[in-house]
């Protein structure tokens, strides 16, 4: 379930997007009065609504939580359809699977550690997890922290499909050393391929030098200070 609502979040940010476009798009040129009244014109937020509902029926999406935000204010929020086999509805509140988003957050620990002088970007990994290991010797030693985060190091997309924690047992720390046998399909920093081995090695070299657990390091080093209270 997990992996079919992962598109949802993005569905419901696209769906607001291009209605409120549609919605506050002049359809030909106005008059300075006819925009000032434009501008205080409320959305018609009931539309947007059933727009959202008809969009999701025709992509057959199980469910989404739609939210839009005018200047610094939320104004308004709307789940539609159901959050999981059980026929549960969306509500506003819904957790949903955020998926690659957490590489944001982690590339943003990242840079903050490099801003407090613990971090080099172009030093290499091991100087921060001395036993990182792939299975080439020489390559292991070669991947610097900025190719990890330019999705540059060699690791593939395919070996990093599987790669997700929180869903087992497995910890980070189990993830990353289980790298050691990890063949590159290209030399290291030559050219892009996406994976999650990348971000998942960025996030223990994160726990390693601040010496602190990843959810702890983004809880209050990123989400309290940004007053992000539900994720």
């Amino acid at each position: 379930m997990k992996m079919r609502m992962i598109p949802v979040v993005l569905t419901g940010v696209l769906v607001a997007s291009l209605v409120l476009f549609r919605l506050m798009r002049p359809s030909k040129p106005v008059s300075n009065r006819s925009k000032d009244a434009s501008s205080t014109r409320k959305p018609d937020f009931a539309k947007i609504d059933m727009y959202a509902q008809a969009q999701l029926e025709k992509s057959r999406i199980p469910g989404l939580a739609l939210g839009i935000v005018q200047g610094d204010q939320i104004v308004h929020l709307k789940g539609i359809g159901r959050a999981d086999d059980s026929g549960r509805a969306v509500t506003p509140q819904t957790p949903f699977c955020i998926g690659s988003t957490s590489k944001s957050f982690t590339a943003l620990a990242i840079m903050q550690l490099v801003e407090a002088g613990k971090i080099e970007l172009d030093a290499p990994v091991q100087r921060y997890i001395p036993w990182f290991r792939v299975a080439d010797p020489v390559a292991s030693a070669r991947i610097t922290v900025r190719q990890l985060l330019n999705q540059t190091s060699g690791l593939t997309e395919a070996a990093g499909k599987g790669a997700v924690i929180g869903a087992g047992p497995e910890t980070l720390e189990q993830a990353v050393r289980d790298l050691c046998t990890a063949e590159l399909n290209r030399p290291v920093g030559i050219s892009f391929e996406y994976s999650n081995l990348n971000y998942l090695t960025l996030g223990l070299v994160v726990q390693m030098v601040s010496q602190e657990p990843y959810e702890i390091y983004l809880q209050q080093h990123i989400f309290e200070p940004l007053e992000i209270r539900h994720t």
